[in-house]
């Protein structure tokens, strides 16, 4: 049994190979769709392979009923995001993506992640994180347990 992924490059490979032998037209001024094949005096038009496409990689990924509102949220939050730059350029009279360069050099250098301590404050940190250790240590002793 072939897996699904497997079956969409096959299916891609077959419609590379066949669409420059089907009959195709531009879209009219109404709008119609490009007509890719016509069989039997039915037409399959780009549209309907795109939206075929996006279907079955859309199943493909999401899978499951929890993947898909992971994937939504995923994607909310990323809009959410998108917007939220958006409107604060607008603001500011700026494109989007100078926003957060903005932003960071509004906030004024990045300290250091760790503070350069003196010997003895490390000695004086270090002895208190042992007695808190040994406190937590003392507070479940095995005698306590039952078994």
């Amino acid at each position: 049994m072939t897996d699904r992924p497997a079956r969409l490059t096959i299916a891609a490979a077959c419609l590379a190979l066949l669409l420059p032998t089907c009959r195709s037209s531009q879209p009219s001024a109404s709008g119609e769709a490009e007509v890719a094949a016509e069989i039997g005096g039915e037409t399959i038009t780009t549209q309907e392979i795109d939206q075929r496409i996006k279907d079955e990689l859309f199943a493909s990924r999401t899978g499951s009923p929890s993947k898909l509102y992971e994937l939504r949220s995923e994607m909310l939050e990323e809009m959410i995001g998108d917007r939220v730059l958006e409107v604060e350029a607008k603001k500011r009279g700026v494109p989007a993506s100078a926003v957060l360069e903005l932003e960071l050099k509004d906030m004024g250098p990045i300290p250091d992640e760790e503070p350069n301590l003196s010997r003895a404050d490390y000695d004086r940190l270090k002895a208190e994180y042992e007695a808190e250790a040994a406190a937590e240590a003392e507070a479940y002793d095995d005698s306590d347990w039952p078994g």
